[in-house]
């Protein structure tokens, strides 16, 4: 079973179709796709990795933290 997600943008100019009004539409979005965490979270759910893995992961930065 894949867990796959389908996004639909639809992008609407405001000034006229001007290729600058795009750019800006663009940026707006990539901010608010940073901001709500969206690409970060479908990077870390690409892949299963078992809890005792991240348990594993925690504990091996907790390690490099407390080197420094």
């Amino acid at each position: 079973m894949s867990n796959k997600i389908n996004i639909s943008i639809i992008v609407r100019a405001n000034e006229n179709n001007s290729q600058e009004a795009f750019d800006k539409a663009v940026n707006r979005f990539k901010k608010a796709v940073a901001k709500d965490g969206i690409l970060r979270e479908y990077k870390d759910r690409r892949h299963y990795i078992k809890p005792s893995a991240i348990r594993h992961q925690k504990a091996q930065e907790l390690k490099r933290k407390k080197k420094d």
